[in-house]
């Protein structure tokens, strides 16, 4: 091969190149050397981006450019006091664009700027996995600065897809001298492009915290020792859990960033009314949210908070309905225990509630049922008070399952009935969806699920509707489903968000303990689809075979001493439905609850103050049998507020929570509204910080 000069500007030489192209590229219909011309017109400004990427320390000299014959790539040998730059950029369909040869040339220099700056980037003889990461990345932002993503060549260098569709080995730790196009490299590219698009920092940033692992860089820009692997690794693992055919969506086919470090978990049932879903929202919005809904006739059925890396995420589930509602967010205990007592007067009954970094959040729907509350209690005392409570003819309907200073606590929200009913906890996932399928077969239905420290809780009642379980996915993924059932007249009726390890804030709800990586075996688990009835027999699978699970109608499953997380169940199952639907109904508990669960449970071994002891037995009272009505507010609590907008005691107490909503007054008012078949075409969601959300009619 002949490298020629001849028709390029100046002879091919710039401030800090001396370009050529190869004689066969040249003559008639031949690409050069106006290709190359273009090139040498925007390369100097194109070295002064890359100069500044470095911080402006580093200058190169020398760089002598050939643009050759071959294809697929580029390379280079020498140092900054000089070098020779091959391009091989022939046999694309964009080949002819100078782009490609200005992609092609930042790719090389950048790896010269990192051997001359010294700093971790550039290892050996060569920039090694994190060097050649680097350089992927410094290439694809320059695509995107200049508008060509969509040109094809980031498709064609994209190396994501093979890291996502291989064993997925930890580049982040480690630094072999591997700078090809391989699993290794895409582990790399995609771990600075979470830097950058994940985490924020800018390219100066990035390039400037060099270290001799990915994992260093990461401990540089952000302080913290912690190793970031698992948690990149588990938010990747969500969104692209198929290690044979995942794959980046454009226009950047090397960053699917930014992600949500939330997995999502649901249930469903049958039903044909109006729904709504709106997920991962900031308070603000979420409430302004709730407000257009409930005007719209829906209402708040379920409500989940999480904290992911320091931000409070708000998500709920809507169902059409005319009824009295409300809403009260950000109270520490006393003050929503006092709401709860408030609003129970005036016929409101709480359905769900959520807690989050020591504050509590629920919501409420008319109702004149009996009704209960039991919070901050160890596993032992609540499920002693659930089973004191199914005596009484009260069912649990919602839960949460969170820590307190190391302690892992339960919380439980129950509503009068007569139906059979179970308690499934500490099961980890296979055992959980054994007993799913098995009590499924015996027309028991999961009303609610929590997931915590690895392990599964879940809350069953009597039904012979259709249903359907979806867990561990992303919300992408969840959302996905949700649209799908919802076609076949699936309502979602619980949600369960958990921050993914690493991820989670303060005393986060549910937030994995563990950073173990989760096993292909249980991959395909969480991606299969855990179905309920089939549309065309009216049923759902049975017992998963060989599951030994025998215990429904009450104790532990015969697979309880065999495995320790194999989970903890009480109830009553199938066997039980019939006497208890012939038993009288009560009027829940006339007293109230004495509080076992506060004193032996909240916050470590605290007791509990003698008001708030009062509180638990005075005001967690069900129906009174005689008036029909629960107790009155507390005496000098302040609280106001039920109608809608915040409560009095807002202002003079920061936790004393926020509240909107229509509560005893607009009762009459909403029930003579026509129901409306929720919105036409759900919510948009703004962008993820605002929440994203779908909904439709019947």
């Amino acid at each position: 091969m002949a490298y020629t000069t001849a028709g390029l500007t100046n002879g091919g030489v710039t401030t800090h190149y001396r370009f050529s192209y190869d004689t066969a590229l040249g003559g008639n219909g031949g690409v050069e050397p106006a290709r190359t011309n273009a090139v040498i017109a925007a390369c100097e400004a194109d070295y002064n981006l890359m100069h500044g990427w470095f911080g402006g320390g580093v200058n190169l000299s020398n760089l002598t450019v050939q643009v050759t014959t071959q294809s697929n790539g580029a390379s280079w040998n020498g140092g900054t006091g000089g070098a020779t730059i091959q391009l091989k950029a022939q046999g694309a369909s964009y080949s002819t664009n100078p782009i490609y040869l200005r992609y092609l040339l930042i790719a090389e220099v950048v790896e010269i700027l990192m051997l001359g700056q010294n700093t971790g980037w550039f290892q050996g003889g060569n920039e090694g996995s994190k060097g050649e990461g680097l350089s992927r990345f410094l290439s694809g932002q320059f695509l995107a600065q200049n508008n060509a993503l969509g040109l094809g060549i980031i498709a064609s260098y994209a190396v994501a897809d093979l890291w996502l569709n291989s064993t997925r080995q930890d580049f982040v730790n480690n630094a072999p001298d591997d700078n090809g196009y391989d699993a290794t490299n895409g582990c790399t590219t995609l771990f600075i492009y979470y830097l950058f698009s994940q985490l924020g920092y800018s390219i100066n940033q990035i390039v400037g915290a060099g270290a001799s692992t990915l994992s260093g860089v990461y401990r540089n820009l952000t302080g913290n020792s912690a190793d970031p692997f698992p948690l990149f690794k588990a938010t990747l693992d969500l969104w692209f859990p198929s290690t044979t055919s995942s794959a980046v969506p454009g226009p950047n086919f090397d960053d699917p960033w930014p992600l949500a470090e939330d997995a999502f978990t649901g249930v469903w049932r049958s039903g044909t009314d109006a729904y709504y879903l709106w997920v991962n929202a900031d308070e603000s919005h979420f409430m302004s949210k709730w407000s257009a809904l409930a005007s719209q006739n829906l209402r708040l059925t379920d409500i989940e908070v999480t904290n992911v890396n320091g931000q409070n995420l708000f998500s709920g589930v809507w169902e059409g309905g005319t009824d009295g509602y409300y809403l009260w967010v950000d109270a520490d205990t006393a003050h929503f225990q006092a709401k709860w007592a408030q609003l129970a007067q005036q016929n409101l009954r709480l359905v769900s509630l959520s807690h989050y970094n020591g504050l509590w959040a629920g919501a409420w729907r008319s109702g004149t049922d009996g009704y209960y509350l039991w919070q901050d209690a160890d596993q032992s005392h609540f499920m002693a008070k659930w089973s004191q409570l199914a005596g009484q003819n009260l069912r649990l309907v919602d839960f949460d399952v969170y820590t307190v200073n190391g302690q892992e606590l339960w919380a439980g929200v129950w509503r009068e009935g007569t139906d059979g009913y179970y308690l499934w906890v500490d099961a980890d996932w296979a055992h959980f969806t054994a007993k799913w399928a098995q009590l499924a077969s015996q027309n028991l239905r999961l009303v609610a699920v929590r997931t915590y420290n690895g392990l599964w809780a879940g809350a069953w009642r009597s039904g012979t509707d259709g249903y359907y379980l979806w867990a561990n996915v992303s919300e992408g993924n969840f959302l996905t489903k949700w649209s799908q059932l919802q076609g076949q007249n699936l309502r979602l009726v619980d949600l369960e968000v958990t921050a993914l390890a690493g991820a989670a804030g303060g005393s986060t709800a549910g937030a994995t303990g563990s950073s173990t990586a989760t096993p292909a075996a249980e991959r395909a688990v969480y991606s299969s689809e855990m179905t309920g009835r089939d549309a065309t027999t009216g049923f759902g699978p049975g017992p998963l075979a060989g599951s030994g699970v025998t215990g429904h109608g009450g104790g532990d499953g015969a697979d309880t001493a065999a495995d320790s997380h194999a989970g903890k169940g009480v109830g009553g199952g199938q066997e039980r439905v019939q006497a208890l639907a012939a038993a009288p109904a009560t009027a829940a508990l006339a007293v109230g609850g004495p509080g076992v669960g506060f004193g032996r449970g909240s916050h470590g071994s605290a007791v509990a103050s003698t008001v708030e002891r009062a509180v638990y037995s005075s005001e967690m009272t069900g129906r009174d049998a005689t008036t029909g009505f629960g107790p009155g507010p507390l005496a000098g609590s302040g609280v106001t507020g039920h109608g809608g907008g915040d409560g009095a005691d807002t202002a003079a107490d920061s936790h004393a929570g926020k509240g909107v909503g229509g509560g005893q007054e607009r009762v009459q008012a909403l029930a003579a509204a026509p129901a409306t078949a929720a919105l036409a075409g759900g919510g948009p969601g703004v962008d993820r910080a605002r929440g994203s959300g779908k909904g439709g009619g019947a």
